[in-house]
């Protein structure tokens, strides 16, 4: 899974880094204000990426707590059991175990504001491509059909750029399981 992660996050930076060099080669001007969010977009990744490496760390701490504790308890089940324990070490299990899935949550919460980040800059790149696009092509400076193969190349654009954010995001996943 992790080496497919990074094979697909070549491959979906080559298809974006393609896509904008043909938007550039089209229309230089138009190619510029297409890829004026392209600069807001990085920072705004570079700190997901922040705030999903501490979550994942987050969340593999309390799992290898919760693991431990289990592993302590399968050895010494009889110990638990001969001094009448099981109440006290059900209510520790899910204290550690609630601890986790909050955990886990936040992480999912982080990555579910990400999405939607991106497809707000996909729809500002759109719309900046129609405004300034449209009103090239009224005065004549652009043809209708290019504006039009415009539109096409930017809606495709920012699907590359979702999927580079999911493989990242497993990317980010697998590195904290690893350590690195």
């Amino acid at each position: 899974m992790f080496s497919g992660g990074i094979i697909s996050l070549f491959s979906n930076a080559l298809m974006v880094v393609g896509i904008l060099a043909w938007l550039l080669i089209l229309d230089f001007k138009l190619g510029l204000i297409a890829a004026s969010v392209f600069p807001i977009l990085v920072a705004a990744s570079v700190y997901f990426s922040f705030k999903l490496k501490i979550s994942y760390r987050e969340a593999r701490s309390k799992l290898s707590a919760l693991n431990a504790f289990l592993a302590e308890n399968l050895l010494g089940i009889r110990v638990v059991q001969l001094f009448n324990r099981r109440s006290l070490h059900l209510s520790r299990f899910e204290r550690l175990n609630q601890g986790y899935s909050d955990a886990q949550i936040a992480t999912i919460r982080v990555f579910a504001v990400f999405q939607p980040t991106i497809t707000i800059f996909a729809g500002i790149s759109v719309a900046l491509v129609i405004w300034f696009g449209g009103q090239a092509a009224k005065v004549g400076e652009i043809k209708v059909g290019v504006l039009f193969a415009y539109f096409s190349y930017v809606l495709s654009l920012f699907q590359p750029v979702r999927e580079l954010a999911d493989k990242w995001n497993v990317v980010l996943s697998a590195r904290i399981v690893t350590g690195k």
